[in-house]
């Protein structure tokens, strides 16, 4: 049986991944600045110390090892120079792939993101849609990473996750509630659409990309494929705090602080101007299509959003997140 190192081991994602995998019979080494963040273990499990900005590091866990799935980098902490936050999204994986090529990985698995898609207002958007620089640092990361990861010379699958829900789950999880219980203000109707993925379905995507050993030089959106408003999201989690409403910015309000005289005015005040994907993203009506992920790899999503944030919210309430 293969052995796959898992860089980023002790995130939400990754953790998962890492589970599936052994649940599989694989062997895991994974890799994470601190392993005591780890919070589960296996026989077959092997963790090391290290940074994917230290090259050394990233070869003694990938020694042996015949699959990447390189998960770890920057996504939003705000406590790191814009310079430090580029280069681990783009030199961390440039050191990850160099190591691949050194050992001559069977395959590279890379967890992009639909940011990638940048402002496309495609009603439909799949994998060959274009993924220009949009002039913002996370998206432009991905993308130049993305760009390595092809032509770097490894086999190699790009994976561009949806938003990520379910038990242990961050940003669209836990992180909504703690939003909800600090006054959060919906942003008018907020009809904008969630490409959501609940993460058992998430990881069993993944686990198709490594089990179908032919499948190389790939690139797949992986969500649900079935998306709901933001509107819809929030209030799934609000009412699990006993929330009948959620208050609601005005709709001419918002439009007017995103227009132009106002970015402007940021501009010439040297205050942050917000960021354009972020406010595309929240209003965009796009359905990022998994149709090829269903199709070569047989991934159909077995667990539906009224079962999967069920789930969610026992989990949320034995672990004292709804009190």
């Amino acid at each position: 049986m293969d052995k796959i190192l898992i860089t980023g081991i002790n995130g939400f994602l990754a953790s998962n991944i890492s589970e599936k995998c052994l649940n599989e019979g694989y062997k895991v080494n994974g890799l994470c600045r601190d392993i005591n963040k780890v919070k589960f273990s296996n026989n077959d499990l092997n963790l090391f110390p290290g940074d994917i900005l230290d090259i050394d590091s990233i070869d003694k866990a990938m020694f042996n090892c015949d699959i990447v799935i390189h998960i770890a980098g920057w996504s939003s902490h705000p406590n790191i120079s814009k310079e430090l936050a580029w280069k681990t999204n783009v030199t961390g994986t440039e050191n990850v792939l160099k190591i691949a090529k050194k050992y001559k990985v069977k395959k590279f698995i890379f967890f992009s993101s639909i940011a990638v898609y940048g402002l496309n207002k495609s009603m439909i958007i799949d994998e060959t849609a274009d993924t220009p620089l949009i002039n913002e640092l996370y998206t432009d990361s991905k993308i130049t990473a993305e760009k390595l990861v092809r032509n770097f010379g490894v086999p190699y699958i790009i994976i561009r996750p949806g938003c990520i829900y379910g038990p242990k789950g961050e940003g669209w999880t836990v992180g909504i509630i703690k939003q909800l219980k600090a006054g959060l203000k919906m942003m008018g109707n907020d009809e904008g659409l969630i490409n959501f993925g609940y993460i058992n379905n998430f990881a069993d995507g993944v686990w198709l990309t490594i089990k179908n050993e032919e499948i190389i030089n790939e690139t797949f959106n992986i969500s649900d494929g079935s998306p709901i408003s933001y509107n819809e999201y929030y209030f799934a989690y609000a009412k699990m705090l006993g929330l009948k409403k959620m208050p609601r910015i005005p709709e001419w309000w918002i439009k007017f602080k995103m227009s132009k005289f106002i970015e402007l005015l940021r501009i010439i005040l040297r205050k942050p101007v917000k960021s354009k994907h972020s406010l595309h993203l929240r209003f965009s009506k796009s359905y990022f299509s998994i149709e090829k992920a269903k199709k070569l790899l047989d991934y159909n999503p077995s667990i539906k959003f009224e079962e999967g944030i069920k789930i969610t919210e026992n989990w949320l309430r034995e672990n004292q997140y709804l009190d």
